[in-house]
């Protein structure tokens, strides 16, 4: 199923109505987009450093979102991969 331009039109959609993403779900947003959205990002941010300074319990997903980390281990792609 072409799902890639349906989820685009949605965001869209969502975005221009002050929607926000589930934060278990695939979205594009990163943290420029995230700290416009939320006026707290940067305390969340803090603490996520404060409780865990090791990135023990970080995964590709919260390093691309929250951290804003870029790169093949990150998952550049937003969306998994066509077989």
């Amino acid at each position: 199923m072409p799902y890639r331009k349906l989820f685009a039109k949605f965001e869209e959609i969502a975005l221009r109505h002050a929607g926000k993403p589930h934060w278990a779900k695939t979205h594009p947003l990163r943290p420029d987009d995230l700290r416009a959205m939320y006026p707290r990002f940067d305390d969340f941010v803090r603490v996520l450093d404060e409780v865990d300074p090791t990135g023990l319990f970080r995964n590709a997903y919260v390093e691309r979102h929250i951290f804003g980390k870029q790169g093949e281990e990150f998952g550049e792609r937003v969306f998994k991969k066509r077989q």
